[in-house]
This record gives structure tokens, C-alpha cells and sequence, in this order.
């Protein structure tokens, strides 16, 4: 069977996907790997990616590239998401890791981003009938994606994630109780301000992408991440509520001590938390399944099954 290679160059967090198709046309993972670059640290206030960071990227990207080739992949494809989009050197860093890997960054909208995310979450949860909503939280942005019986509807992204909400409200260390109810308000305007395009009467919601899958790791003490286990797993809006609440109170360092948090993702995951609890409270949703799935598979599974320039809920497939 051919292999594939997805690398999802975030605002926080540099990915890599190898998989492959199985008899059945499903998408079956056979490498993950995940590297924080941090492009989005100060992009608020410079409206540039720091060159360390880049560098960090572009050293991450071609250590990737070298891992795909030892599987021997068909294709490797690169997406670049909110950091890259929004920076004034976001195109120059996609001109280096073409001149030193050779492989074109394909820099995605929001929406393409979330209708990605939504293709790699459910594409091993078809038995959630309904009308499904998929929350994407990344560092620099958020995403929307609902549909009937996992067809796609429509999505929307907004401009903020856990990285900036993180940065705006100093959030990297412990917070008082105030401060998590102001940085909560502010992604509520966000939410009010789409209102009238959101959908309602859901059946599901699905979260996926690192804020969620972390918080999922925190509540189940998963000490070394393991998919089995978070993967479908559901949490509840209190056990969401709970733990945003222990990590107000610590410093980063501490929440370090916490099974399930990644050296890493410390100084964001409250920003992350702090979104997550507000978007279940909004929606008046008891619960959220958690997907390990997101984005790259997306990516990946639109690109396999679309070799003959068929397009795939309307996606363009890279060149």
C-alpha cells in the first residue's frame, strides 16, 4: 500500500502525518510526530515570526521530510494555517523551506482549514448520525465545521485561538478568577458576533486538534499520550470547567506536573481551556467527543482520494 506524508505547520505546533490507505479506503496512521515551533509568539504585537522560531520551523519541516522519505512515501503534502497567513514573513519562510526541502507550502484560508478538520475527525467516527458539529481550536484560530450524518455543511473560522487569546490576557502563568472571566468574555463577542450563521439543534460536538486532546489527557492521567485512549473519549462541560479552573492556579512550570501536558503546550493550554469551556457553555452542550484526528489527516485523506483531480468537499487537491 502507498504512503503519504501531512505536515501541518501551525501557530503553535509543527506536525507530521505518514499514513496510508487500507483495502477499505480508509486512512490508517503509521508515524505521528509533533514540535513546537511557537511562530505565533509575538506575532500580535511585531506582525512578524520570530527568526529563531522560524528557524525552529524550517529545522522541523526538513527533519520531517527525511522521516517521510524513509517511508518511501507517494507524495508529501504542507499546509500552513493562521501564523503563516497572518505574518508579514510568513511567505519568506515558506521561500526557505522550498529552496532547503524542496517542498511548496500551501498557505490554507480558514475555511479551508476547517473543512479539513472536519474530513480528518470524522474519518473514523461515521457512526455519529445526526447533525455533527467539529470545534477546531488552534493557536491562532478557531474553527467551525458542522454537517447531516458527517456530509459538510458549512464552516467558519474566527480570528483568535489559544495562543493569541493567551497573549492578550497574559494567561501563561497562574491568572485570577477575574482574569479568566474577562479573557472568556472576549471570545464570547467573537461567537456573538456570528450568531445568526451557527447552527443549532446538535447532536454531536467533536473537538479535536491539541487543546482538546490535552485537556482529555489531564482529566484521564494519561501520563504518555496514548490514542486508544483518547481518542473518542468523551469529557463533560464540568470536567472541561474543572480543569480550567486548577490551571488558572498554576504557574507554568506547575501545570508541567499535570499527566497529559507536553513541555510545550504549558503556557497555552488555559488559553485553550478557557475557549473550550465557554464554547460548550454557549452551545449548552453536557459533553464533547474528543477526535485525535484533525487537519493533517483531512489533508491527507483529500489528497489520496483525489489523485485523479476529483475534488473532495469542494477542496482543492495541492499540486
Amino acid at each position: 500500500m502507498p504512503h503519504y506524508a501531512c505536515i501541518d505547520i501551525g501557530t503553535n505546533t509543527v506536525l507530521l502525518l505518514v499514513a496510508r490507505m487500507d483495502e477499505t479506503g480508509e486512512l490508517k496512521e503509521v508515524r505521528q510526530e509533533q514540535r513546537f515551533a511557537r511562530l505565533g509568539e509575538g506575532l500580535r504585537k511585531t506582525g512578524k515570526i520570530k527568526d529563531a522560531n522560524a528557524q525552529k520551523a524550517l529545522d522541523f519541516v526538513d527533519e520531517y521530510a527525511t522521516i517521510a522519505i524513509e517511508y518511501d512515501v507517494e507524495w508529501i503534502k504542507i499546509v500552513g494555517t493562521a501564523a503563516l497567513r497572518e505574518a508579514e514573513n510568513g511567505q519568506e519562510l515558506c521561500n526557505r523551506i522550498l529552496q532547503r526541502a524542496g517542498l511548496k507550502v500551501n498557505l490554507i484560508s480558514g475555511v479551508e482549514e476547517a473543512r479539513y478538520a472536519y474530513l480528518g475527525a470524522l474519518s473514523n467516527k461515521t457512526h455519529l448520525k445526526g447533525q455533527n458539529l467539529v470545534v477546531d481550536i488552534g493557536g491562532g484560530s478557531t474553527e467551525f465545521i458542522w454537517g447531516e450524518d458527517g456530509k459538510f455543511e458549512e464552516a467558519i473560522s474566527l480570528p483568535i485561538g489559544s495562543a493569541k487569546l493567551t497573549e492578550k490576557f497574559g494567561l501563561q502563568d497562574a491568572v485570577t478568577a477575574e482574569t479568566v472571566e474577562e479573557a472568556g468574555a472576549h471570545f464570547r463577542c467573537f461567537l456573538d458576533d456570528i450568531k445568526q450563521r451557527l447552527p443549532s439543534g446538535i447532536d454531536h460536538m467533536i473537538g479535536t486538534a491539541g487543546t482538546f486532546t490535552t485537556l482529555a489527557a489531564v482529566q484521564f492521567q494519561v501520563e504518555k499520550y496514548k490514542r486508544d485512549v483518547i481518542d473518542g473519549s468523551k469529557l463533560t462541560a464540568a470536567q472541561v470547567e474543572a480543569i480550567l479552573h486548577r490551571l488558572a492556579k498554576l504557574e507554568a512550570e506547575d501545570r508541567l506536573g499535570l499527566p497529559g501536558i507536553d513541555p510545550g503546550r504549558e503556557d497555552v493550554i488555559l488559553g485553550g481551556a478557557v475557549i473550550a469551556e465557554e464554547i460548550l457553555r454557549w452551545f449548552g452542550m453536557d459533553e464533547i467527543i474528543i477526535s485525535d484526528r484533525g487537519l493533517r489527516f483531512g489533508v491527507a485523506l483529500a489528497a489520496a482520494r483525489g489523485r485523479n483531480r476529483r475534488k473532495l468537499l469542494g477542496l482543492t487537491i495541492f499540486e
